[in-house]
């Protein structure tokens, strides 16, 4: 090898940079999946006044709708957002508290909501959704949930009876989902609208009727303005995810299909019995002589110049320094495990050599060509005194 400019870069930087030259077609790849997910994750995040239901979002899955009939009808909405905002808001008897987007709420924020209204006796909690957070304070289990009705409006025939929605009916697509308990729309078995805390909480399995493009079908609009207008004033709580605590969220797995966890079971025992079948067909390794003969000279100079093309003089150097201790055991009579300290130790009583200077041959840093072909002079050295001594 040439001598050339003293390169600064260490082994492991050196080591780094190989590796991303190697396999910089996967390392681009893996970072345009990543930022594709992120991008995905970031558009499909429901932000700011964009949100599924949010009573300032005109959109059609928005509630701007509501919000503002319920202001012309002399009804304010207070529009809070965020857990601090809404404890400094001011709920009391003459207040309805509207939840939207309890998919954002935690099992702690839900909790803090109902203790606040406890606090203030004669307010009313309207939540549109029946969200984890939501069917765990209730007690729900996954078993509870199952098809309302198969029709598209469903009369109120509440139990026990509530006279604020006698005569409406509810229109949602049929087929929806229902829980059992108090309520209205549905049976004893299957309701749309749960009620509870003795006709103060009322929970909207379905909230798709307090939406702008369904606000305005058959009675949905009789029922949203009865339900948020019981009371002189709204305070519209829009629940902020990055509140929600770690751990207190909705677990991964209730997300998941009951389907899934059999399933993958499944494809890991036939990938299992798969592996055993084709390893008993392939049998055992069998070696076999290689068609052309190889000499041991081309081979070392054809890695040397793949080294010396990647510039890895310290891979060569760790090469060089291996193949010396390795002969330096056979001629000391050393175990084939003998560690390179042994060695070490072995040949400074051989030679007379202190430890120190031989250590330092083995642990010399290979920074450019010089260093190695003086590496290769020292070790070669080293050797034939060994041998002759």
């Amino acid at each position: 090898m040439s001598a050339v400019e003293v390169d600064e870069v260490g082994p492991t930087t050196a080591g780094a940079a190989g590796f991303l030259r190697r396999n910089r077609v996967a390392v681009a790849l893996g970072l345009a999946v990543l930022c594709t997910l992120l991008l995905v994750t970031w558009q499909g995040r429901d932000t700011g006044r964009n949100g599924i239901l949010d009573p300032e979002n005109a959109a059609p899955h928005g509630a701007r709708a509501l919000a503002q009939v319920l202001g012309d009808h002399g009804v304010p909405v207070d529009v809070v957002r965020g857990r601090r905002a809404f404890e400094d808001a001011q709920v009391d008897g003459n207040t309805t508290v509207v939840v939207s987007n309890p998919w954002d709420l935690g099992r702690t924020t839900y909790r803090d909501l109902e203790e606040r209204l406890s606090t203030a006796t004669g307010s009313e909690l309207v939540v549109a959704g029946i969200a984890p957070a939501v069917a765990d304070a209730l007690g729900l289990k996954d078993k509870d949930f199952s098809t309302a009705t198969d029709r598209d409006r469903t009369p109120a025939d509440c139990s026990p009876a509530q006279p604020l929605l006698d005569g409406l009916t509810l229109d949602v697509p049929g087929s929806g989902l229902g829980v059992p308990g108090d309520g209205c729309f549905g049976d004893q078995a299957g309701r749309l609208l749960l009620v509870g805390a003795n006709g103060h909480r009322w929970v909207l399995v379905d909230p798709s009727p307090l939406s702008n493009d369904r606000i305005d079908v058959g009675d949905n609009a009789a029922v949203a303005l009865r339900l948020l207008g019981q009371r002189d004033r709204v305070v519209w709580y829009v629940a902020d995810p990055d509140e929600v605590q770690a751990g207190d969220g909705t677990g991964v797995g209730r997300l998941l299909p009951r389907w899934l966890v059999p399933s993958v079971w499944l494809i890991a025992i036939a990938a299992v019995a798969l592996l055993l079948y084709r390893g008993r067909r392939l049998g055992p390794l069998v070696t076999e002589p290689m068609p052309v003969t190889i000499k041991a000279l081309e081979s070392t100079t054809a890695l040397g110049r793949l080294y010396e093309r990647a510039r890895d003089r310290w891979h060569a150097a760790e090469l060089l320094i291996e193949g010396t201790v390795r002969r330096l055991r056979q001629v000391l009579g050393l175990s084939p495990t003998a560690t390179r300290e042994e060695v070490v130790r072995a040949v400074a009583t051989r030679t007379g050599r202190p430890v120190e200077a031989i250590t330092g041959i083995l642990d010399r840093v290979v920074r450019t060509d010089a260093d190695l072909v003086t590496l290769a002079n020292e070790l070669t050295h080293l050797e034939e005194e060994v041998r002759t001594v």
